[in-house]
């Protein structure tokens, strides 16, 4: 038995019990969750009612925030989509995180004449907020759109313009020479430890997952997730890299397995909550008194900021054929100071290469501005994008990065049923996605590349990740009657607009799932599944030789 007395709960309690209480009355007010874990960080830390102290729990807590962050985000980015997504990455992402750079720095080498701050202010100010802006997007349902997609790629180059820094601070003490062979020496470390990790990675993970999944255990399958996510974060970090650039990494890799869906709901709920935490933290270091004893330095330099990031980003924006109105939307989600800032500032305090003042002054302007971000993006949509909004762009078709989660199919269960439903739409060409729980039937469907992924239909999160959203019809095609029932009570009550399509055990069960709402129904046989899908097809708006086609297509397989 554990003795309490040998545990203090006391900064977790206390951060919890904040989180719930002030987060949920502030989105009673309609506003951002983000501004609610603010509030309460700025309640119960140092320069509130001092409850809590900075100490290394509460920057261990959102550490770990950042860290599933960065995982999440890697699933949702597998190396094609990478591929596709380069030019926003590298061209707009890379001109808007290097102009900043150049021009925070020159302004700092300008005032200052000191190289190393310049380098470290400019660097830490030119980044925004990527766990901000990836809750702001996902609350407002705007990963998808074209300003959300440019946002997200400026933020993910400025997530790996972070690994330089890392590497070139602690050597900013050292003579020119030596900072140049310091510099190749960490640079060629670094890469051989990515290349060393993500080689084995490919190799070991799918693998120790197949073998989980194996036992159908999925306790063991959510431990054997947070083991890879702190696992990789400590090896990148043990090579003296970020464990966030670990735990990216992971995400990347598992993003190309059957697993990920499952995987990604299955991690939602320790993002969220760590990720509160973090923004806890971030209102945690707002000093109020050091703003109201220097009021003047503080507005200037969070006009500066916010000022130069919005012209920038616009300007880039424009550049890359953006509307006026996404253009702004764009700059103005990016116009914050942003988490890896307070790391490259902590690690230059630790260097004593940045006078301790400066940093407070700077991170206290970054605070204020990632804290003002929410109020910003409600407000400016009403008031001023919208009024200048007069073409709508988000009918156009969405680039290649975003081809599955948008109007295809979902079918739940690759049995027989499933499988037929599954060739039919691929006869017609419409995208579909397949969840099913079987892992030799999965393991028969992906080596035919096929997009069956492993997941557990009855979880919202997971329905949710193979983009139920944007789906034009789901199809229920488990075996067992019971799972059926439970996932359209689940697409009802959550997707009311998404027609569905199941098979039925007998009569009874048929009348029972039309009473749910199923749009139609067939009993369990071939001919009835053929039947199920025609019915589908023709609700997709095929005519009658492209549904004959597609059943011809699908009896040869089975013949």
């Amino acid at each position: 038995m554990i003795e309490t007395h040998s545990l203090d709960l006391t900064i977790p309690i206390i951060m919890l019990a904040a989180a719930v209480l002030i987060t949920s009355f502030v989105q009673r007010l309609r506003a951002s969750p983000i501004l609610g874990y603010l509030l309460a960080g700025l309640l119960i830390g140092p320069y509130g009612f001092g409850f809590i102290e900075n100490t290394p729990t509460t920057s261990f807590l959102a550490d770990l925030g950042v860290v599933f962050l960065l995982f999440a985000i890697g699933l949702e980015l597998p190396l094609e989509r990478l591929r596709v997504m380069r030019h926003l990455v590298f061209g707009f992402g890379g001109i808007t995180t290097i102009s900043l750079m150049l021009i925070f720095g020159g302004l700092v080498y300008y005032s200052r004449e000191n190289l190393a701050e310049a380098i470290i202010i400019g660097g830490a100010m030119a980044f925004s907020s990527t766990a901000m802006l990836v809750q702001l997007l996902a609350e407002r349902g705007e990963f998808s759109t074209r300003h959300g997609r440019a946002s997200f790629a400026a933020a993910l180059f400025q997530d790996l313009a972070v690994v330089p820094l890392l590497v070139v601070i602690p050597l900013l003490n050292q003579k020119g020479a030596l900072i140049v062979s310091s510099l190749i020496g960490a640079g060629l470390k670094a890469v051989i430890a990515l290349v060393l990790i993500m080689y084995v990675g490919q190799f070991l993970l799918r693998p120790f997952y197949r073998l989980v999944i194996g036992n159908k255990n999925h306790e063991l399958l959510t431990g054997l997730t947070l083991l890879i996510v702190l696992g990789m974060g400590f090896s990148t970090f043990h090579f003296g890299l970020s464990m966030a650039l670990g735990a990216f990494l992971a995400g990347v890799i598992l993003s190309e397995t059957e697993f990920r869906h499952q995987i990604a709901a299955d991690i939602e709920p320790f993002r969220g909550l760590f990720l509160g935490l973090f923004f806890m933290t971030v209102g945690m270091m707002i000093d109020l008194r050091f703003i109201v004893d220097n009021p003047l330095p503080v507005v200037l330099l969070l006009f500066t900021l916010i000022g130069l990031k919005l012209a920038v980003f616009y300007c880039a924006a424009r550049y890359y054929e953006l509307p006026l109105y996404k253009a702004m939307r764009t700059a103005i989600l990016l116009a914050q100071g942003g988490e890896f800032g307070f790391v490259l500032f902590g690690l230059a305090m630790q260097s004593r290469l940045v006078d301790a003042d400066l940093v407070n002054l700077f991170s206290t302007v970054a605070i204020i501005s990632m804290a003002i971000t929410p109020v910003a993006v409600r407000f400016s949509w009403p008031y001023l994008v919208q009024p200048i909004a007069h073409m709508d762009d988000e009918s156009l078709p969405a680039p290649e990065e975003f081809k599955d989660k948008q109007k295809h199919v979902v079918i739940f269960g690759y049995g027989r049923v499933g499988e037929v439903i599954a060739g039919m739409c691929q006869a017609q060409q419409i995208p579909y996605v397949v969840i099913d729980d079987d892992h030799d039937r999965i393991t028969r469907a992906r080596a035919k590349n096929l997009p069956v992924f492993y997941g557990d239909a009855s979880k919202v999160h997971v329905l949710r990740s193979v983009g139920t959203d944007w789906a034009q019809a789901a199809v229920i095609a488990v075996s067992r009657a019971k799972k059926a029932t439970q996932i359209t009570h689940i697409l009802r009550d959550n997707w009311p607009h998404v027609p569905i399509f199941a098979r039925a055990r007998d009569f009874e069960h048929s009348r029972k799932l039309i009473e749910t709402g199923v749009a139609a129904t067939v009993p369990i046989t071939l001919n009835a599944s053929l039947e199920l899908g025609k019915t589908l097809l023709q609700s997709l708006g095929c005519t009658p030789q492209q549904i004959d086609a597609a059943q011809s297509s699908v009896q040869k397989n089975f013949e």
